[in-house]
């Protein structure tokens, strides 16, 4: 992997490691991915940067192969059981806290990071990964840069998921720009939902039986999945590998559970609807939930991953209740959490996280009315905006003044809750 060429010699070096523990990590448990059969962490060699050599997978993607129509409707049923093995194995790899995956910066790794090239077996590491705090801001940023301001580390969903929008509002006080006070005025909404999902019950420890973080396979796609042809009549294809594993993470187990979508759904993103094309953006989670163009044979495709998954994976943990908690954490409380994390932990930096925040906006309202549960929010109004729904919030408001209620919970570095007292927060025009 010569992937640093044109970068500065020696400071990406510890993506090198990171991607190497990673994948050492990943095989570990199973899972077909590339072998590291060789790195170095350092400049001082002939090639005079970090690299690693890895093994290269056969085949072709799954992608390609779809849309060259080479798959059988039997074909599409082993993909999706094996994407279902796939999620079970995933869960696995377990961690105590959520976080990045990164190899431990140090002076040892600097004389360890290396090994002699042996094309015969797969290289001994002895290296592991540490959770690492995520990044503070917004946006997409290089996950693996250990610079800069951090999180807190937590441990509980609810930990993560209301401090990561709590260091995303304190972020945003700290700049100054403008249409600031646009962004806030979300934040301190996603903020208020949080609270809303804490009264709901949806962090209690009954519900999920899986405590801790799991490793977030964020790249898992028809794209990053390859198979080969076998001449093998009962088993036509196999899979040789999965790919894409930069910017690894662990994730409280519910994070992780987005359904494959894409086994079903396909290549209909015709049949969606033109503003939700404009910023789906292969998020399974926006996907509507109801897909009334699904044709018999996507139906049995999504039927065939259920069932592997709840067999394997929920089966075990919630006996009879297990279709139900798969339902539940894929379409129901899951998605509304997945969704909400999304917008904490990326924030609001383009014009189509606009158009997904409008939609959400609206859907979470709805969702609270069927609940016969009066919203107290902060009271956006509905604006417009070019290019945007008008039944969204107005992208720019003169100030804020915002009072939670006195309930509202704070969250340790733990991630424990207790109480907190109430908070002012005032932006002048």
């Amino acid at each position: 992997n010569t992937s640093n060429l044109g970068r500065d010699r020696d400071e990406w070096q510890w993506e090198r490691l990171d991607e190497v523990l990673v994948l050492n990590l990943v095989e570990d448990s199973g899972i077909l991915v590339p072998r590291i059969l060789a790195y170095d962490i350092t400049s001082q060699n002939s090639l005079g940067f970090a690299y690693s050599i890895q093994t290269r997978a056969a085949g072709d993607s799954v992608q390609d192969h779809y849309r060259r129509r080479d798959f059988s409707l039997n074909d599409r049923h082993w993909i999706a059981g094996e994407m279902a093995e796939l999620r079970v194995r995933l869960e696995t790899i377990k961690f105590e806290e959520a976080g990045r995956l990164l190899a431990n910066e140090d002076e040892e790794h600097s004389s360890a990071g290396k090994l002699p090239l042996n094309l015969s077996s797969r290289a001994n590491i002895s290296e592991k990964l540490s959770i690492w705090p995520f990044r503070q801001g917004t946006g997409w940023m290089h996950g693996r840069n250990r610079s800069g301001k951090s999180q807190a580390s937590y441990q509980t969903l609810y930990g993560l998921m209301y401090g990561t929008v709590q260091n995303l509002i304190e972020y945003e006080l700290g700049r100054e720009h403008k249409g600031r006070e646009s962004r806030i005025r979300r934040y301190l909404y996603i903020k208020d939902i949080i609270n809303d999902m804490y009264t709901l019950g949806w962090f209690s420890e009954d519900i999920d039986a899986s405590p801790g973080s799991a490793l977030s396979y964020w790249h898992q796609s028809a794209e990053k999945t390859l198979v080969e042809k076998t001449d093998d009549p009962a088993n036509p294809w196999r899979v040789t590998g999965f790919i894409g594993w930069d910017d690894s993470e662990a994730l409280p187990v519910v994070l992780t559970r987005a359904p494959a979508a894409w086994l079903w759904h396909g290549f209909n993103d015709d049949k969606l609807d033109r503003d939700l094309v404009y910023y789906y953006q292969g998020d399974m989670d926006i996907l509507p939930v109801e897909m009334p163009w699904l044709t018999t044979e996507d139906l049995a495709i999504k039927q065939r991953y259920e069932d592997v998954l709840i067999e394997k994976l929920y089966t075990p943990q919630y006996g009879a209740n297990a279709r139900a908690r798969y339902l539940d954490d894929a379409y129901g409380r899951g998605r509304w959490l997945r969704r909400v994390f999304k917008f904490a932990r990326e924030g609001l930096c383009r014009m189509l996280d606009y158009h997904r925040f409008n939609a959400f906006h609206q859907e979470w309202n709805n969702f609270m009315k069927d609940k016969n549960i009066q919203y107290k929010g902060l009271g956006i109004e509905d604006g417009s905006w070019p290019g945007l729904p008008d039944n969204g919030p107005r992208m720019y408001v003169p100030g804020i003044q915002y009072e939670p209620d006195a309930t509202e919970h704070e969250v340790s570095e733990a991630g424990e809750s207790k109480a907190s007292e109430t908070e002012k927060v005032t932006l002048e025009a």
